[in-house]
């Protein structure tokens, strides 16, 4: 478009850029979280389907646990990545929990199982659910 403009969506989601991912991105660049994730669902797979034979009783019951952050944050110093600002990463663990609950949910079954988790703390996901509730009431 001619000037610079754009189209404004019907509906903006703002993008909080506030909580700093630091710690869970530095893991994630030298591919710390998915090597520990996968390893862990490996090891544990047989039990995991047991306990949740589908995505949607994984999705409403599993919950990451403090035992599990410890042992990722142990993985990820031996690696040489320190969690510099632990304050910030304490701010950020409920997402990070979702997000590794979610990578947990993509290993077990697939990206599909993935998208349910992550969705439920994706704002644009959320504000369309929203709008649709909103649509259908009307």
């Amino acid at each position: 478009m001619y000037g610079g403009g754009g189209v404004m969506p019907d509906i903006f989601v703002p993008i909080d850029t506030t909580l700093n991912y630091g710690f869970y991105n530095e893991m994630n660049r030298k591919n710390i979280i998915n090597e520990f994730m996968l390893e862990y669902v490996n090891k544990n797979r047989s039990l995991l389907l047991i306990q949740y034979p589908n995505i949607e009783e994984f999705k409403q019951t599993y919950t990451i646990s403090d035992q599990l952050i410890e042992q990722l944050t142990e993985t990820a110093k031996r690696d040489s990545v320190e969690n510099k600002e632990p304050e910030k990463f304490k701010e950020a663990l409920p997402t990070v929990k979702v997000l590794l609950k979610a990578l947990m949910a993509r290993y077990l079954w697939d990206a599909e199982a993935y998208v349910k988790v992550v969705n439920d703390i994706n704002p644009v996901s959320l504000k369309a659910l929203e709008a649709l509730k909103d649509d259908i009431k009307n």
